[in-house]
C-alpha cells in the first residue's frame, strides 16, 4: 500500500495513533467546554450549529497548525503573515463570541505544547463558567448588583402599598423591598411589561398608594 502511495504521490503514508488519540482528547475536552457554556451561560448563540462546529474544529485546526510550524522558524513567520490577512467578513455583535474564539485558539495551541496544562486550563474555564452562573443567579435575588443580557430590555414596576404584600408567583421578579415608615415599596423587574401589569390587578385598589411602570434605558 505504501509503495503504491509513494509511486503516485512521492511520500510514505504513516498512521500516527498517538496524534489521533490527542485529537480525540482535544475534541472531547472542547465538547465539555461547549456543554458548560450551553448549560450555564444562557447565551442563545451557543445553541447554534456554527458554534458547535467551532468548538469541535477550531481547537484541532490550531493544534495541527502549531504542530506543523513549531520546529520551523521560516514556516512560522510565513504562517503569521498568511494568517494576518484573515478577516472576519461578518461583524461580531456579541463581544463574548470574540472571547470564545480566542479561548478556542489558545486551547488549540496549549493542547500541542502541554496536554496536561491544556486539560487543567479547560477545567479551570469550566469551573469559572459555573461560578459566574451561580453569581449571576445570586445577583437576581440581590439589589446590590444586577445583570442583563445584551439587547434585552426590561420593564420596572415601582409599587408603593400601605401594607405588606406577598406574591409568591412573582417572587423571581422582585429585586428590592423597603419600608419608609409609612408605606412599603416594592420594585419588580421583568422583560414582559404585561407580567408587571398583572401584579397590579392582583391587589386591592385601597391597598395601593401609587405605582409606575418604566422601561429600562
Amino acid at each position: 500500500m505504501n509503495n503504491m502511495i509513494y509511486s503516485l504521490f512521492g511520500f510514505d503514508l504513516t498512521f500516527s495513533s498517538e496524534m489521533l488519540m490527542t485529537l480525540l482528547l482535544v475534541v472531547a475536552v472542547s465538547l465539555f467546554l461547549w456543554f458548560a457554556f450551553y448549560l450555564f451561560s444562557e447565551m442563545s448563540f451557543m445553541s447554534s450549529t456554527y458554534m458547535f462546529y467551532m468548538f469541535i474544529f477550531l481547537p484541532i485546526v490550531i493544534h495541527v497548525i502549531t504542530s506543523s510550524i513549531s520546529t520551523n522558524i521560516a514556516l512560522s513567520l510565513g504562517m503569521v503573515g498568511a494568517l494576518s490577512i484573515v478577516r472576519f467578513r461578518t461583524p461580531i455583535k456579541n463581544p463574548v463570541e470574540l472571547l470564545i474564539y480566542f479561548l478556542l485558539i489558545a486551547s488549540g495551541i496549549v493542547s500541542y505544547t502541554n496536554i496536561n496544562l491544556y486539560v487543567n486550563f479547560i477545567g479551570f474555564c469550566i469551573v469559572a463558567i459555573i461560578l459566574i452562573a451561580l453569581f449571576k443567579n445570586f445577583s437576581k435575588k440581590s439589589s446590590f448588583i444586577s445583570f442583563k443580557d445584551e439587547n434585552e430590555e426590561f420593564s420596572f414596576l415601582k409599587l408603593q402599598t400601605n401594607k405588606a404584600v406577598t406574591l409568591d408567583n412573582y417572587s423571581s421578579s422582585l429585586f428590592q423591598t423597603s419600608f419608609d415608615g409609612n408605606s412599603y415599596i416594592y420594585r419588580y423587574r421583568s422583560n414582559n411589561s404585561e407580567t408587571l401589569e398583572s401584579i397590579i390587578t392582583l391587589l386591592e385598589e385601597k391597598d395601593i398608594v401609587s405605582y409606575s411602570i418604566d422601561k429600562s434605558i
